[in-house]
């Protein structure tokens, strides 16, 4: 599963570049930025009070724009760190300069494969949503989330400090289909597998894994049998309840060759989901 959630990372990077070997690096954080201690406070979008214990994941990805017709180009993650908010909402983000330095790749000043570094900031709390996501969401089979491609506002950096612009989020009861697009594109987004595939996953995303799925498993069973379900929906539903047995029988009721065009039926999802909890 693990493996999978770098996707979301990859995806995210061809809608900066537009295609696989970007011509040149977008705007991107400095070093110093990407390096420091980070302080930062996420907060209810309606009360302006502080969130207490939210999940606040902090990934570091390097790009590499790649040479037209010998390298292609692509994304990896170097870094990812959690750390939880306190009672008044807030967070530090420890400084990372060793860990990066011995992570990231480095060319020659005079290759034409070029690197750059950016980090993204991922937050978890059920029940809630950052503001402006909402929005988003009827859009997402073709937007990304504004957090899953762009790094977060920070100022301060003149005095020799990172804070992280208040980050506001809303509390909200989704229905069932946004929840599971929403916590499908946090994992997504949050995972952690360096230019080899091999996970670099803290281990407190594997609990913030299980509260999703145990949440998002049971949701194809709760929708009417004939409700739609899109294609951006399958895979992030089959990503988060990843087993083989279970990804065989939705294969069969697909098709190998149309899983990646069309979708489902919520019927479709719970009579597969089912067969696999009674070892059929």
């Amino acid at each position: 599963m693990r493996k999978r959630f770098v996707l979301g990372v990859l995806g995210a990077t061809a809608l900066l570049c537009g295609t696989a070997s970007c011509a040149f690096a977008p705007p991107h954080p400095g070093k110093h930025e990407l390096r420091a201690v980070k302080h930062g406070r996420i907060v209810d979008a309606d009360t302006g009070a502080g969130i207490a214990d939210a999940n606040v994941i902090a990934v570091w990805r390097q790009h590499s724009s790649g040479v037209s017709d010998m390298v292609s180009g692509g994304s990896w993650c170097n870094l990812q760190r959690i750390v939880v908010t306190d009672s008044d909402g807030r967070y530090t983000i420890p400084d990372v300069s060793h860990e990066l330095d011995a992570r990231e790749m480095h060319f020659g000043p005079l290759s034409l494969n070029k690197l750059w570094s950016d980090w993204l900031l991922i937050v978890f709390k059920p029940g809630y949503v950052r503001a402006g996501d909402l929005e988003t969401l009827p859009k997402h089979e073709k937007e990304f989330f504004l957090w899953q491609v762009k790094s977060p506002e920070t100022y301060g950096l003149a005095f020799g400090k990172v804070d992280v612009k208040t980050i506001a989020m809303k509390k909200v009861d989704l229905d069932a289909p946004n929840l599971l697009v929403y916590d499908s594109a946090i994992l997504s987004t949050a995972g952690c597998s360096d230019s080899h595939g091999t996970p670099l996953d803290e281990p407190e995303l594997g609990d913030i894994a299980k509260t999703i799925i145990a949440v998002v498993r049971p949701i194809p069973c709760a929708m009417p049998p004939e409700m739609p379900i899109s294609v951006n929906m399958l895979n992030g539903y089959t990503n988060l309840v990843h087993n083989p047995r279970f990804d065989h029988r939705i294969v069969e009721a697909v098709g190998q060759r149309e899983w990646g065009t069309k979708g489902t039926t919520a019927g479709v999802l719970c009579n597969a989901l089912t067969g696999k909890e009674k070892g059929q």
